[in-house]
Order: structure tokens, then C-alpha cells, then sequence
């Protein structure tokens, strides 16, 4: 398999993990010191992750960190963790309005979501988002793929 189709079908779960704690720290930095700035880095990462195939700096640094401790890759299928990433960009685009409408306490208790499933993902490999796209985004794709080809088929007969 050539390694363009590979990174948009496969993504190695390690470096996955290393990065979901790399968000989970930055967002604990970002509760204790409401210092704004982490958050558009966060936000910029995440499009990166959800939006393109392109490696996002988080990625980048979780790579070289999966590397340096000599971690050997473990390839799962990717269109979970890249939905995942596309909620984290929800998330965080709720934590960036949440800080600035003046609302602290919402603020706090979307961070702490935020936290809880980064960790939930770095520390146990349980991925909320991969279980919303099994249940939800999957099945839904799947019966318009299939209404899709039974139409196709018709035609063509």
C-alpha cells in the first residue's frame, strides 16, 4: 500500500495517545492560567487533524516523542480518530467562545470534558469520539452508500 492511502487510512495509535495527553495538559495549563493563545494553538491543531491529512504540530511532537522511546507503531483505521478530532475541534472552538462571553464556570466545566475524554483516550485507549462514529456517523454513511448502489444498479440493468 503506497503511504499517501496508508495516512489517510491508517494513523498509529501510539502517537494518537501521546498526542490526546499533549491536549489534556494544554488544556489544564490553559484552565489554571486562562491564557487564550493555547486554546488557538489547540484549535489550529485540530483542524489540522480533522480537516486535512497534513501532520499537525501536536502529531509532529507526539511522532518524535513515540520514536525517541522506541515505541514500534500499532496501525488502527483512521476515519474515527480523524471524527474524534473533528469533535475536539468542536470542543475547543466551545472552550475559545465560552472564555470569551465571560462565563468561567461554563468555561471550566467544558475544559474539564475536554480533559476527561483526552485522558480517557491517552491513559485506557478509550476513544468517545470512535464510539460516536461507530454507533452514529457509520451506520448512516453505510445505508447511503447502500441506497446509493442499489440505485446505480437499477440503472444499469
Amino acid at each position: 500500500m503506497n503511504t499517501a492511502l496508508q495516512s489517510t487510512v491508517y494513523a498509529d495509535a501510539r502517537v494518537i495517545r501521546v498526542t490526546a495527553a499533549q491536549t489534556a495538559a494544554l488544556v489544564i495549563v490553559f484552565l489554571l492560567s486562562r491564557w487564550s493563545p493555547l486554546l488557538w494553538l489547540l484549535l489550529a491543531d485540530f483542524a489540522i487533524r480533522a480537516f486535512s491529512y497534513r501532520t499537525s504540530p501536536l502529531t509532529a511532537v507526539s511522532r518524535a516523542i513515540v520514536q525517541w522511546v522506541g515505541l514500534p507503531a500499532l496501525q488502527i483505521f483512521a476515519p474515527p480518530k480523524k471524527f474524534a478530532a473533528t469533535l475536539g475541534f468542536v470542543f475547543t472552538t466551545l472552550l475559545l467562545v465560552l472564555t470569551y462571553s465571560a462565563s468561567p464556570a461554563a468555561t471550566t466545566i467544558a475544559g474539564v470534558l475536554l480533559i476527561t475524554l483526552a485522558i480517557m483516550e491517552s491513559c485506557f485507549n478509550i476513544c468517545a469520539g470512535c464510539y460516536i462514529h461507530s454507533w452514529v456517523v457509520a451506520p448512516v454513511r453505510n445505508k447511503l452508500y447502500q441506497r446509493k448502489w442499489a440505485t446505480e444498479s437499477r440503472l444499469t440493468e
